[in-house]
């Protein structure tokens, strides 16, 4: 096959075709994503030509640069952009209060859709989406662009119900399960949960384990204040200045040094 290529690409060379040679390679082999080599290679290509190809059919927008290896034909990429869309579509109508998909899950998604082999094509994919506006991402999740979470009269009530429990919970962290375990529809809880945390009511150290933005403004305000005066912090101190047990004050601390806002020096962290 690959003889009959480059026997073919050398005849429409001579007649001055080289670049539409190129042009119906990458339509033909849209989902295996050639690599510039490759494509010198299959069809037999000087690197001049190559690249002036490349070049001429780019300006021309009948192929798209994902990198400075690998091309696309623009009906791959529209093909690519709707199978991207009707992912993230297909979820928000799912999760109307998440702020979107974890990227690592839209990559395995579009992965699995589009069959792409090399990881690093699906990469590309994801942010040229992402630089062309046809995607967005912020903390990790994506999102159609114009897509907002929208509270029904319903979801309010149980917005404010689902921040009662948090605001009555201080600074002692429950797990979003338990916290969640009357609820009829314990997804929607969980959706809402993100959601607060997105808007920012909410402080989320992990997937289970949610602060009121109130009790994490004040604890942070207390660390700051004993860093401010001792020029550190033991867990000890934490522990008591918050009025909790060791276990929620951990819990905190090490959230912060995850996130590079303390370190832990010794027996005591610092800023």
């Amino acid at each position: 096959r690959f003889r009959e290529d480059a026997l073919q690409a050398m005849q429409l060379k001579d007649q001055g075709e080289s670049s539409q040679v190129l042009l119906q390679t990458l339509l033909e082999n849209g989902k295996e994503l050639l690599g510039v080599r490759e494509l010198a290679l299959k069809l037999g290509m000087e690197e001049a030509d190559r690249v002036s190809a490349l070049q001429r059919l780019t300006a021309e927008g009948q192929i798209i640069q994902l990198s400075e290896d690998f091309y696309l034909h623009r009906q791959t990429l529209e093909s690519f952009t709707k199978a991207v869309e009707g992912i993230l579509s297909e979820y928000h109508t799912k999760y109307p209060l998440s702020g979107g998909m974890q990227k690592g899950e839209l990559r395995k998604r579009l992965t699995d859709k589009l069959w792409i082999k090399n990881p690093k094509i699906v990469d590309l994919l994801l942010r040229y989406f992402t630089d062309h506006k046809v995607l967005r991402e912020t903390d990790n999740k994506c999102s159609l662009p114009e897509f907002r979470v929208v509270f029904s009269e319903a979801h309010q009530v149980l917005r404010k119900r689902l921040e009662e429990k948090y605001l009555a919970s201080g600074y002692e962290i429950p797990e979003l399960d338990e916290v969640i375990s009357g609820e009829k529809d314990k997804e929607l809880m969980q959706q809402m949960a993100e959601a607060l945390a997105t808007e920012g009511v909410f402080k989320r150290l992990d997937a289970q384990h949610f602060m009121h933005r109130q009790h994490w403004d004040q604890a942070m305000d207390l660390l700051r204040q004993q860093v401010a005066q001792a020029g550190q912090i033991t867990l000890a101190e934490f522990r008591d200045l918050l009025g909790t047990s060791r276990k929620y004050a951990v819990m905190i601390l090490e959230y912060l040094d995850q996130q590079k806002i303390t370190a832990l020096v010794g027996d005591a962290r610092v800023l």
